[in-house]
């Protein structure tokens, strides 16, 4: 980008001019217009471009205690609900391996009963 900006003169250019290399360089990089916009802005002031690298800003992922809970009884509640659909085919929803499910949660697949989680990783 610095160097086509350099090799047409662009400080020295006309606004219609301007215009035309403007758009060849935005199309040229994929940068939007706005970023374009303020690359050549910097390179008018300091007669260099350093993009800087994107940096996305955002709110750090925690989960809490009584989100990890929430979270294995709903995968344990889906677990339940497949195998009585018979989506894992016939040899698991007839078969011991459903039992051995219902059995570590308890009789009422709607109710489960609490988890015990080591929350010590954490």
């Amino acid at each position: 980008m610095e160097a086509l900006l350099r090799r047409h003169h662009y400080a020295e250019l006309g606004r219609p001019d301007r215009g035309l290399v403007r758009r060849f360089l935005q199309q040229l990089s994929g940068l939007s217009r706005a970023q374009t916009t303020r690359l050549i802005g910097q390179f008018l002031r300091q007669r260099t471009v350093c993009p800087t690298a994107y940096r996305r800003r955002r709110f750090p992922t925690r989960y809490t205690p009584a989100d990890i809970v929430l979270l294995a009884r709903v995968d344990e509640e889906v677990l339940l609900q497949a195998c009585d659909s018979g989506a894992f085919g016939s040899h698991h929803s007839s078969g011991h391996w459903r039992a051995g499910v219902r059995g570590r949660i308890g009789s009422s697949a709607s109710v489960p009963p609490p988890l015990t989680i080591d929350l010590g990783q954490f």
